[in-house]
């Protein structure tokens, strides 16, 4: 038998739309493991000499070697590094056995998976899947923001998902007492459950019932990369490949909001283009069709009442024809007066970091030190039986680790504590980048009154940005609101204009997954921190007997609950009021508790 022969035979049970897709990372990782000496492979993967040295010089182990040397190859072969020329070049290196592993791990792996979408894709009609196409190509070129030089973002390997009991959200009067004890309590709620639940299992097509779930957790908890992480391995052919098409739908971005079809959420250059495919989607009723709707608690209010595109795509389908849908929405905790629980098939709560996840994040996280990894992974189980910071949570040790990395000292000592650190740390990183060489030497900041007069004034203009976007229910800024200070004003601006725009390093410039051709840019400032710097921006202001209280009610009368009392905790960080003053002086509130609260004035 001659060797191509013998190669037909080992492919000959995987379909060919397998063997041609690109090699995905996670595919490569497995195959990787299997390989026992990857250097005598290297000249069969067109791998140089001076290639592999520089491969063995900038991994620490073995085993990153092996990884690295096929991703270099990937690198190395855009569009051809595919299945079948991994395992053709495996195969002319005579590693018999390492092509007999690679061959069954793509078949249990990664053909069962995609088994289904195969025969599907025979029934989809022609103008799906080249939308389907223009999907999977958006989504493996576009790059979600990511603050540089922070450490790496919490991967599906630290996302834990358990169910939550779908029970009734009570509604009723909530009374002071009640917005008080919300200050005092850490953001995150531990939820007392064991049921931990696979995201496979979650999204598998029940055709008996419609599916609606909630994947609820407190900001940075990893909703948004949980959302990416699915768009990713569905692009890649990985899993999740019983769906047809697969449509993120962040609802901070700007573009999307004022959606009042489904055509309005497809992305392309002609409308008539979005028409006709929102025709054939509504045509078979969104059967195959996974619509994800991240950020719920971002989009402003009129978009989640009764009555508007958002709400009735989930409580009244058959509006829009899209009844055999499946619907995930992302949010913090839902609160009193939105019904979005009605309509949910299930609730998933995303559990934090487990002691051995949170060593492995950090020592992933500080690579170059293991000494630093291990001094940090003391200093937090030390400072763990003080019980004030949630050390489970992925925001707050993904923040220890940037402030252990560039101010290293001691941990703060409360989540506030934690918020401000990290805000202090970003706003210094950008000092020092913008001195002029040789004025290099400025010492940390410690607090903000630290902060240079130029640079104070534009973090004050910041947080009144910040302040005024938390009473609009506004996430994210434009180019022009920035440099105006008006949150009111809707526009765009396209790639070249986000230069010009001073942030501070805290507002991160994203492209809309909406936009084709011309790239649209907002501006995201994240959740956590714009709470922060509208608690900055009430603490700064004049008369605290009166303006503050005044400026905290406005927002406990325009926003949820939820966000209220994070500023409020943030609040009494800022100005060392402990949470019974405050409590005191918000005894002259009374919360009604309607679909937008009412504040009350008591004479």
């Amino acid at each position: 038998m001659s060797e191509q022969s013998g190669l037909d035979e080992l492919l000959k049970d995987i379909p060919s739309e397998i063997l041609d897709q690109q090699c995905s990372d996670r595919f490569l990782a497995d195959v990787a493991g299997e390989i026992v000496v990857w250097r005598t492979l290297a000249p069969y993967f067109d791998i140089s000499r001076g290639e592999k040295q520089s491969i063995r010089e900038s991994c620490r182990t073995y085993d990153e070697e092996k990884q690295e040397f096929l991703f270099k190859w990937k690198e190395k072969n855009p569009g051809c590094a595919t299945n079948r020329a991994l395992l053709e070049a495996i195969h002319s290196s005579n590693a018999i056995n390492l092509v007999h592993h690679a061959c069954k791990l793509l078949q249990q792996k990664y053909c069962q998976a995609t088994a289904s979408s195969v025969i599907a894709t025979q029934a989809v009609s022609p103008l799906l899947l080249e939308f389907q196409s223009k999907l999977k190509m958006k989504y493996s070129t576009h790059k979600p923001v990511m603050v540089t030089e922070w450490p790496p973002p919490c991967s599906l390997d630290y996302i834990k998902l358990v169910l939550v009991p779908k029970k009734q959200i009570e509604r009723g009067e909530i009374s002071n007492d009640d917005v008080y004890a919300r200050i005092c309590r850490n953001v995150d709620e531990t939820m007392d459950t064991s049921d931990e639940v696979n995201i496979e299992q979650l999204l598998a097509i029940d055709n008996s019932k419609r599916k609606v779930i909630l994947f609820e957790g407190a900001a940075g908890s990893g909703k948004s990369t949980l959302l990416w992480h699915v768009c990713q391995m569905w692009q890649s052919g990985e899993q999740f490949q019983h769906f047809t098409l697969v449509m993120l739908v962040q609802l901070k971005d700007p573009a999307v909001r004022t959606a009042k079809s489904l055509a309005e959420l497809v992305p392309s250059r002609s409308h008539q283009y979005s028409q006709r495919v929102a025709s054939e989607i509504e045509a078979i009723c969104g059967e195959g069709v996974l619509l994800m709707l991240d950020g719920w608690d971002e989009a402003p209010a009129e978009l989640r009442e009764e009555g508007s595109f958002f709400h009735d795509l989930i409580a009244k389908p058959s509006d829009w024809s899209v009844e055999k849908a499946a619907i995930v929405v992302s949010s913090r905790p839902l609160t009193s007066d939105d019904d979005l629980w009605v309509y949910l098939s299930e609730r998933v709560a995303l559990q934090g970091f487990t002691r051995e996840m949170r060593e492995k994040y950090i020592r992933e996280a500080l690579p170059e030190s293991s000494e630093d990894a291990q001094c940090l992974i003391d200093n937090i189980e030390s400072a763990e039986t003080t019980d004030s910071i949630d050390f489970s949570h992925p925001l707050n040790i993904a923040s220890l680790v940037h402030i252990f990395q560039t101010s290293g000292g001691d941990l703060p000592p409360t989540p506030c504590r934690i918020a401000i650190k990290l805000v202090l740390s970003i706003l210094f990183r950008h000092i020092k980048k913008t001195l002029p060489k040789g004025k290099k030497s400025m010492k940390a900041l410690n607090s903000f009154e630290d902060l240079p007069q130029p640079v104070r004034e534009k973090f004050q203009q910041i947080c009144k940005i910040a302040y005024d976007g938390m009473v609009n229910e506004k996430f994210t800024f434009t180019s022009e609101e920035l440099v105006s200070g008006d949150v009111g004003q809707i526009a765009s601006c396209t790639d070249g204009d986000e230069g010009e725009v001073e942030t501070l390093s805290l507002l991160q410039p994203e492209c809309s997954l909406m936009s084709v051709g011309t790239s649209t840019v907002y501006h995201f400032l994240h959740l956590s921190q714009q709470e922060l710097c509208a608690a900055y921006h009430v603490s700064r202001l004049p008369d605290p007997e009166k303006t503050h209280i005044d400026a905290l009610g406005v927002m406990l009368g325009a926003r949820k609950f939820y966000a209220f009392e994070c500023v409020g905790k943030f609040y009494s960080a800022l100005t060392s009021l402990n949470v019974p003053s405050i409590a005191q002086h918000l005894r002259v509130f009374t919360v009604y508790p309607t679909n937008k609260p009412k504040i009350q004035v008591k004479k």
